[in-house]
């Protein structure tokens, strides 16, 4: 059947509209969608700052160290197992040495009574939650994560604790040091259930630990 002419120009304007009414209804949905979008992260005017587990490596003359004072945690090779580290908590401070305040942690030694030093390999990274703020001349945690791979206490359940000292090798006797890296015997400490069973290594100890 043949439509008529005027019949057709009303079916095209009719068709126009429909086509404008749905493409606004589109573009208002399209508009309005953006109340739903998450907020940009610029908009957080105090973003929490990340926590680098990036580890840093130090000098012997403490080459790459932190500029700010603090609590730090330090990677270090063993005196007595080299191809073994050591991670432990320090204090970073200012320290004067000459005439100069220099920025070093305080498990820093003098060499040939003129320079200060730190052990050859001498990593550092930032401290975690749960670290102290703040430690005293002589403390040095050893970070509870060198215990990670050891069982649990069968007692008290809990990951025990890694303590160390250093002995002379043939008479037993003690050094007077709290400095993990110089350690060449370590022990778990947990409950009172739990005795001093020194091993001559981190490895060993958690190796024979779990063996039991």
């Amino acid at each position: 059947m043949k439509l008529s002419s005027p019949f057709c120009a009303r079916l095209r304007v009719f068709l126009q509209l429909g086509e404008t009414i749905c493409t606004k209804g589109v573009l208002n949905i399209m508009f309005d969608s953006h109340s739903f979008l998450p907020m940009a992260d610029d908009a957080n005017p105090n973003p929490i700052p990340a926590i680098s587990d990036h580890w840093h490596p130090v000098g012997t003359r403490g080459e790459g160290l932190p500029t700010t004072p603090g609590v730090y945690r330090f990677r270090v090779p063993m005196e007595s197992r080299p191809e073994e580290t050591v991670e432990f908590l320090a204090q970073l401070r200012w320290r004067k040495h000459g005439v100069h305040q220099v920025l070093m942690p305080t498990f820093e030694y003098v060499l040939d009574d003129e320079f200060i030093t730190l052990p050859e390999g001498t990593y550092w990274r930032e401290r975690v939650p749960g670290d102290p703020e703040t430690l005293g001349a002589t403390q040095f945690p050893i970070a509870p994560e060198m215990a990670h791979g050891a069982t649990e206490c069968p007692f008290c359940h809990q990951q025990p604790v890694i303590n160390g000292e250093k002995i002379k090798e043939d008479d037993g006797d003690r050094y007077y040091t709290h400095i993990p890296y110089k350690f060449n015997r370590f022990w778990f400490s947990c409950c009172e259930w739990i005795g001093k069973a020194p091993r001559p290594s981190i490895s060993a100890l958690k190796h024979d630990w779990s063996q039991r």
